[in-house]
C-alpha cells in the first residue's frame, strides 16, 4: 500500500513472496488520492507504481481497485494480478465503485470480498453478492453482472485468485469437502422454488438460510448453529477485546 509502506518494504515483500512462493495481499487504488500521490512522487499511477516495485503478478490479490484506468487494467490482466471487489465497504466509505464489468472486458482475474469489520460491519457474503449484482446495473444495464457470474466470484473465482482452485471453490472429486448447504425452500426470502437457482442465492438468500457448513469435511455449522462454539462466551470475549482497544485509545490521547 503505497501510502503507508516504504518502497523498500514493498519491494522486499515482493522478493520474499517470490522466494517463499507466498501470496501477497494489499489494498490498491481504493481512493483517488493514491493515484495523486504516486503521480506526484513517481510520475505513474498507483497500479503502475506497485508493478514497478514487483507486486503485480499472479501471486497478488489487491482489494478494491476502484480508481484505475484502462492502462491499469491491461497491466493487471497481463501480470495475472487479481482484484477483490468489496462493495459494502466501498459504499460505506464512499470510496466509489470498482467497475467489475469493465474488469471482465479486460480479462482481469477478480473475486469477491468484504474488507475489514470496521469498514463493513457484518462481513456477510450474501449481502456482498447481492450488492455486487446490483450496483453495476445503473451504469451498464440490467444484464450486467448476472447472478451466475456473481456466484462464481464468491466461489471458484475467489479460489482461483488465491491460487487454490485445484483444492476448493467448487464441488468436484478430489477437492476439499468445503460446502455450504442452504435451505432455500423453507426460507421466507427464497421460497417458493421454481426460479433460477443462482438468482435465488444471489438476489434473495440471506445468512439465515444457511443450514450446514463443512470445511475439509469437518462440520462447523449444523442446523444453523455453530458447532463446538460457546456463542455467549464468544460474545463476551469480543466485548472484553473491545474494552481493551478503548482503554488503549484513552491512554494514548
Amino acid at each position: 500500500f503505497a501510502l503507508s509502506c516504504t518502497d523498500e518494504l514493498l519491494s522486499r515483500t515482493a522478493e520474499a513472496a517470490d522466494e517463499l512462493d507466498a501470496l501477497i495481499h494489499t489494498h490498491c487504488s481504493e481512493t483517488e488520492y493514491e493515484n495523486e500521490y504516486t503521480r506526484e512522487h513517481y510520475g505513474v499511477s498507483n497500479v503502475q507504481h506497485l508493478d514497478e516495485l514487483g507486486l503485480c503478478d499472479d501471486h497478488s490479490v489487491f482489494a478494491h481497485g476502484i480508481h484505475v484506468s484502462d492502462d491499469d487494467r491491461r497491466l493487471l490482466a497481463d501480470t495475472g494480478t487479481a482484484i477483490c471487489h468489496c462493495p459494502s465497504s466501498n459504499l460505506k466509505l464512499a470510496s466509489g465503485i470498482a467497475d467489475m464489468p469493465r474488469y471482465d472486458r479486460f480479462d482481469v482475474q477478480t473475486a469477491l470480498g468484504a474488507d475489514g469489520a470496521p469498514c463493513n460491519n457484518n462481513l456477510d457474503p450474501f449481502i456482498e453478492m447481492r450488492l455486487a449484482a446490483l450496483i453495476h446495473k445503473p451504469a451498464h444495464g440490467p444484464e450486467a453482472m448476472p447472478a451466475e457470474r456473481v456466484l462464481r466470484l464468491a466461489t471458484i473465482e475467489g479460489a482461483r485468485a488465491l491460487g487454490i482452485e485445484d483444492e476448493t471453490g467448487s464441488l468436484e472429486v478430489g477437492k476439499s469437502a468445503d460446502m455450504v448447504v442452504l435451505d432455500l425452500d423453507d426460507s421466507p426470502s427464497t421460497a417458493p422454488a421454481g426460479s433460477d437457482l443462482a438468482s435465488r442465492i444471489v438476489y434473495s438468500a440471506q445468512s439465515s438460510a444457511v443450514e450446514h457448513v463443512f470445511c475439509e469435511g469437518r462440520q462447523l455449522v449444523e442446523g444453523g448453529e455453530l458447532v463446538g462454539v460457546d456463542l455467549p462466551e464468544l460474545l463476551e470475549e469480543a466485548e472484553r477485546a473491545r474494552d481493551v482497544v478503548f482503554e488503549r485509545m484513552e491512554s494514548e490521547r
